[in-house]
């Protein structure tokens, strides 16, 4: 009997099957179905059983009547109790140690921006004190000596004047450090009584400040060079007492 015929129509049914099987596979929808609760998330605070012989069971004991109830009742509602307080506990503890991170996080944060803060002024430090060093090296450098006033008979301040580059450097020494909200000022003076605001300084604790101060050309003959006190930032024209003075 010739069965190739057979074979190959079972090899053709066989391939019918198994495309049809994975369209219908791929058809389906996904159910997300619900699984049986474990019994170990379940937490039993009472439990009473009443059976038909009269007898009365709570929490798996035997009472011997009615009035025994109450006390068992009381018992389980002081451990629920006590379990809510430890976990009230736990709770504030949790709240604690988070206001301690917060607290942390504002402290370094505030580390940080004074060390940046830092940062900025020892740059900004170097930078003038490099200037200073290159306008001591001009073969055109005049120095002037400033004396201090009446409120700060120690002070002193020497400015050196840069001929060439038009830049004049000041090192103030023994100046008292003022209050927050409060600045030195450098003022020039010219022939003409014209007051010419060069820029502002703070000083350190030992009252050492320094100052890099250009002023426009062409304003005239300067006369005098001086210190005053002002507030922060600094004003057009001079109002506080004057700290350092001299002739130039």
């Amino acid at each position: 009997i010739n069965v190739t015929p057979l074979v190959d129509v079972t090899l053709v049914l066989l391939i019918i099957f198994m495309v049809t099987a994975k369209l219908i596979v791929s058809q389906s929808l996904p159910l997300d179905l619900p699984k049986a609760a474990n019994g170990q998330d379940i937490q039993m605070i009472f439990g009473v059983e009443l059976h038909a012989n009269g007898d009365t069971v709570v929490n798996g004991k035997k009472l011997s009547g009615d009035d025994a109830v109450l006390p068992l009742a009381k018992e389980e509602l002081a451990k629920r109790d006590a379990r809510l307080a430890s976990e009230e506990s736990a709770l504030q503890d949790a709240r604690r140690d988070t206001q301690h991170s917060q607290e942390l996080a504002t402290a370094m944060s505030a580390r940080l921006d004074a060390l940046a803060k830092q940062h900025q002024v020892l740059t900004e430090l170097i930078a003038q004190t490099e200037a200073t060093m290159t306008a001591m090296r001009s073969p055109q450098l005049k120095i002037i000596d400033l004396a201090g006033g009446a409120t700060q008979p120690k002070a002193w301040a020497r400015l050196f004047w840069d001929q060439q580059r038009q830049v004049w450097h000041l090192l103030a020494v023994n100046l008292a450090p003022l209050p927050q909200g409060k600045t030195y000022e450098l003022w020039f003076i010219t022939a003409a009584q014209q007051k010419i605001a060069a820029g502002t300084f703070t000083v350190d604790a030992r009252g050492a400040g320094m100052l890099v101060a250009a002023i426009p050309p062409n304003i005239g003959v300067l006369a005098l060079a001086a210190v005053t006190d002002e507030p922060a930032g600094g004003v057009v024209a001079p109002t506080g007492a004057v700290q350092l003075l001299g002739s130039l």
